[in-house]
């Protein structure tokens, strides 16, 4: 005779076969008219209503309800035609709108190392994890001749309208941090092609260059 934990050991493996068959039969043809099981509700499937439809919850018989009395709108910033575009006119701003702080160009790194660094590295050169595991894909350096010219308002315009295969990151990245994105990777190709006399002296002492 089985002891008693063996026998209940066998009857879970039985109860167990059992199910796993009953749920593939199931899954072979056989439509379900009833809802499915859904453990946890939470907000999954609320009640909603479509513009214009008639509700009898209110009095006027409207799903849709007016403005609360007093309600005040949000004004939404104002923001200068450079601002937006990078351009003042059909030139391109050599400055960023904001003043040029060592904040903006924290913030500016901390945002193009979450966005850009995939595809165009760290240092700029164009060899993200992106670029080295699709090698058919042709991301371009940031120190080259013709993009070193670009100006800051340049920069912003590619960010916010992309470019060729890259994207626009108007809807990801907010207009504030698209400009110290721009303002990064100009400082970003200062960095790598600067002449060794343009380094203060006491930058290149401490860090022993």
């Amino acid at each position: 005779m089985l002891k008693s934990h063996h026998t209940r050991h066998l009857l879970l493996l039985i109860a167990a076969t059992m199910l796993l068959a009953a749920t593939q039969s199931a899954c072979r043809g056989a439509t379900r008219k009833a809802p499915p099981v859904h453990i946890n509700w939470n907000m999954d499937n609320q009640k909603y209503l479509t513009a214009q439809e008639p509700f009898s919850f209110f009095e006027d018989g409207r799903a849709m309800r007016p403005r609360v009395e007093g309600t005040v709108r949000e004004a939404e910033p104002e923001y200068s035609e450079v601002e937006l575009t990078g351009r003042v006119g059909d030139t391109y701003a050599t400055e960023t709108p904001m003043p040029l702080t060592r904040d903006l160009l924290v913030r500016g790194q901390e945002r193009y190392e979450i966005f850009c660094t995939p595809c165009h590295s760290s240092v700029g050169d164009g060899n993200g994890i992106v670029r080295q595991r699709a090698m058919t894909w042709n991301v371009p350096t940031f120190h080259d001749e013709e993009r070193r010219s670009r100006s800051v308002g340049q920069v912003y315009e590619i960010i916010t309208e992309g470019f060729s295969t890259m994207p626009s990151y108007r809807s990801q990245v907010p207009l504030s941090d698209r400009w110290a994105i721009a303002a990064y990777v100009k400082a970003l190709q200062l960095t790598q092609g600067a002449a060794r006399d343009a380094v203060p002296a006491d930058v290149l002492q401490s860090n022993g260059w």
